[in-house]
């Protein structure tokens, strides 16, 4: 005897898991992954602070007295080119959160760590803001007052051009941090998108199988004071498991249509188009 638990009871039933536990389950899953995915998403993010300290070009400054500094050049790229790089491992840390926050649970448990993957890429843009402007200042703070005048000096990073290498970044800063939950939820939103439409369209394929297959049952037609005539007519249209049952060779032939054959509505066409020809050809007799 086969049975859908066999070694367990079912769920709802005496000695089995009851729904609200399972759901209470499900829920506690669904914030340790969420915690971990933003552990994940900062680790992520100090990383690439670490990477944008590595990769990016530094403004070159001249001491102009003690504690002061200009930069050499005033048109330099170096800003520039230090908040596009900025973005540019942004966009691909974000890209790793979303991925690995989509495999590890926003495909299991859905919005709670769908949100925290929007709030872990925003701790990982901080994050990485934090250790690249950081690295390195402390150092540049102290050669401004130790060295002797026209000394050159290489500034620790800054976002939006923060000159002064010293403060806080300003606002400015904030479309490049953006950068970081912007990559992460255009992953794993898009990996959903994709799995929803793929899914819309499995479903509409379905319904125009079963339409196209529809459900063959046999009824009696009467012909004009004739006997009755066994015609095959389209009642209905099967559902769930029935319509993939109605494809196997042993149901075709209880309907008496030859396995192979253009689909069920056609063999119902081709019985209609018989019974009319044998009660004209029986007609023509009388």
């Amino acid at each position: 005897m086969i049975a859908d638990y066999p070694f367990e009871p079912r769920p709802g039933e005496p000695g089995g898991e009851s729904g609200r536990a399972a759901r209470t389950r499900s829920l506690a899953a669904g914030i340790v992954t969420s915690l971990v995915i933003l552990i994940g998403s900062a680790l992520i993010g100090l990383a690439g602070g670490l990477a944008w300290t590595r990769f990016a070009p530094r403004a070159v400054y001249v001491v102009t007295g003690h504690g002061s500094a200009n930069v050499v050049n005033p048109e330099t790229s170096a800003f520039i080119a230090a908040d596009a790089w900025y973005c540019l491992i942004g966009l691909a840390g974000g890209l790793v959160i979303g991925l690995g926050g989509y495999l590890l649970g926003v495909r299991r448990y859905g919005p709670a760590p769908m949100a925290a993957i929007l709030i872990g890429g925003v701790l990982a843009g901080l994050a990485a803001r934090l250790v690249g402007e950081n690295h390195g200042l402390h150092q540049f703070n102290r050669q401004l007052l130790t060295t002797p005048h026209g000394t050159l000096l290489h500034a620790p990073l800054a976002l939006a051009g923060d000159t002064s290498a010293a403060v806080w970044p300003p606002a400015a800063s904030l479309p490049a941090v953006a950068f970081w939950p912007l990559g992460a939820c255009a992953v794993a939103g898009g990996i959903v998108l994709i799995q929803v439409l793929r899914d819309r369209n499995a479903g509409a394929y379905r319904r125009r199988r079963r339409l196209r297959l529809g459900w063959l049952t046999p009824q009696p037609v009467e012909n004009e004071g004739q006997q009755p005539v066994g015609l095959v007519v389209i009642t209905g249209c099967p559902v769930g498991r029935q319509a993939d049952r109605m494809d196997q060779p042993d149901q075709i032939r209880g309907l008496g249509v030859r396995p192979g054959s253009p689909g069920l509505l056609g063999a119902a066409q081709d019985v209609g188009r018989g019974a009319a020809h044998h009660a004209a050809a029986g007609r023509e007799q009388l």
